[in-house]
């Protein structure tokens, strides 16, 4: 597979179901009206919050020079149609793909967090502590997000060589983008939950990816927060792909003790 020589991954800006999860996790139900349950959760808009967001977004990559690109792809989500549609880039044609789509989670967006717990516990739990490879009900898993975000660059590559690709998205197509290109580990990946890694994927947040030389895979990445970070300050960072020595595997099979003989 071709990668791109360098990706530019955006997340949509704050959205109606982002501001109703959010105030439902601190007790705050009262956003669960009859309209937005009768909405589906693909449909749902920026916030006028949201929107600044993007225009925060829109500025970065103007100071960055991010701007022309030769291939723009979002996902069909209204959220994500929306961030495109304000990133305002002169005389393009979006491109709407679903395999761009966010992670499927079942019903968990129509039930505030108290009944996630008592009809869900179980099983959210395991989401939490195995998100890439545990799948909600009827869901998706990361793994399962990856397969799809193979086949969308798989698709993309056969189309024609594209240098320079814009992409729309959601947060957890990120973290899998992040997990793939970056190499990154399950324990890094359940350490997103308390950013003990150092990183978090915000509204708006915006994801380069580049590849040098005759390499086919990225070497170097940045990650761009325009809502606190001073733009220029982001250093490209190599990505060092992962190998494991038997010192190595035995230090990971060692950290589980054998339960039975």
């Amino acid at each position: 597979m071709r990668l791109p020589k360098k990706l530019t991954v955006i997340r949509h800006g704050e959205s109606e179901q982002n501001v109703v999860r959010k105030k439902s996790t601190v007790g705050d139900n009262s956003y669960f009206t009859s309209e937005f349950l009768s909405r589906l959760g693909r449909n749902h808009r920026l916030t006028a919050r949201g929107v600044k967001q993007i225009f925060k977004t829109k500025a970065a990559l103007q100071r960055l020079g991010d701007t022309r690109f030769d291939a723009y792809f979002v996902s069909p989500y209204i959220r994500t149609l929306e961030t495109a549609l304000h990133l305002d880039f002169e005389g393009v044609d979006w491109v709407p793909h679903r395999m761009l789509r966010e992670r499927d989670d079942w019903l968990y967006g129509l039930h505030t967090e108290q009944e996630l717990e008592e009809r869900f516990g179980v099983d959210r739990k395991h989401f939490v502590l195995d998100p890439i490879y545990w799948r909600t009900t009827q869901g998706e898993s990361m793994a399962d997000i990856e397969l799809r975000l193979r086949l969308f660059f798989e698709e993309i590559a056969a189309d024609g060589v594209f240098e320079n690709v814009v992409v729309v998205a959601h947060s957890r197509v990120m973290w899998t983008l992040r997990m793939w290109f970056e190499h990154l580990s399950e324990e890094q990946i359940v350490a997103r939950s308390d950013k003990s890694d150092g990183f978090s994927i915000t509204n708006g947040h915006i994801l380069q990816y580049r590849r040098s030389g005759a390499s086919v895979v990225y070497d170097q990445v940045r990650s761009i927060d325009p809502r606190e970070r001073k733009i220029g300050d982001e250093e490209w960072v190599d990505i060092v792909p992962k190998r494991f020595s038997n010192q190595d595997l035995t230090k990971q099979v060692e950290a589980f003790p054998r339960l039975f003989e």
